[in-house]
């Protein structure tokens, strides 16, 4: 009887061993991660170069933060009294922006110097005000070198060597280093005799003239064909003038340099 106690109350703690509760290990809560809340006024480029008589367009935006919609007035100070500018959004002048909770607006600020403007940089400044809060964003605008006027002709290969019977085709890049479009007469200075045409680029119609724009390169073909006739027959040796001619079969032509010389104008 006593072994059948001692056996039912060894069962008895074994099961309540088993059925404690066992301790969990704690858990820590994410950390939180805090958002920023507030109102910015940024541009990717706080320092740039302007040519004078060029519009430079800045972008500008405007960054609302966990606020309520704000409107935000706009100002610019520092500008010179001769340059011209403006505050668009969209293609609209605009002088204020209500920005969205969590949401961004766009703005352009277009700054023209004038032709001729000199000086090392300007500072400028553009604010936003909204409540009773400024987001102020400062910029420094220096004024590039202006590009010297006139052209600029650079063949791929200036010289160039063949016979009589050759076409001579120079390929040459003109760029314009004025800042306006003009339209420019082709010429070719070439000794008497020769034909010369002009071709844009790889094209096969003859032009007489090109328009290109300030600053910007276009590719031109120069043809050059000698005067055979007037060679050969100067040629006092009847085997030259066979090769340059063609009267018969040569199997060495006697062969030469060519140079191009080209003028533009207006």
């Amino acid at each position: 009887m006593r072994k059948s106690v001692r056996w039912v109350l060894a069962s008895g703690a074994a099961i309540a061993a088993a059925l404690a509760p066992v301790p969990a290990f704690t858990q820590q809560p994410p950390a939180q991660i805090h958002e920023l809340t507030g109102f910015w006024l940024t541009t990717p480029h706080p320092e740039l170069a302007i040519p004078p008589g060029k519009t430079e367009t800045i972008p500008l935006t405007l960054r609302n933060a966990n606020l309520p919609p704000q409107r935000a007035e706009l100002e610019v100070s520092g500008v010179p009294t001769d340059w011209k500018w403006s505050l668009k959004g969209g293609n609209r002048e605009v002088n204020a922006v209500i920005v969205s909770p969590n949401a961004t607006e766009e703005v352009k600020l277009e700054l023209t110097p004038p032709t001729g403007a000199t000086g090392k940089s300007v500072p400028i400044d553009v604010k936003a005000r909204y409540g009773s809060e400024t987001a102020d964003l400062p910029l420094t605008v220096k004024l590039a070198n202006a590009p010297e006027g006139g052209l600029e002709l650079k063949p791929e290969l200036p010289a160039l060597r063949g016979s009589a019977r050759s076409t001579f085709s120079f390929k040459v890049e003109v760029t314009n280093n004025g800042s306006e479009e003009g339209l420019f007469n082709l010429a070719a200075n070439a000794p008497e005799g020769f034909q010369t045409r002009f071709k844009h680029g790889y094209g096969s119609e003859e032009i007489t003239g090109l328009p290109i724009k300030g600053g910007a390169t276009e590719d031109i073909t120069l043809e050059v064909t000698p005067a055979r006739a007037e060679l050969c027959w100067n040629l006092g040796d009847e085997a030259d003038q066979a090769a340059l001619c063609g009267f018969n079969s040569m199997t060495s032509i006697p062969s030469w340099n060519l140079a191009p010389a080209m003028s533009f104008g207006n």
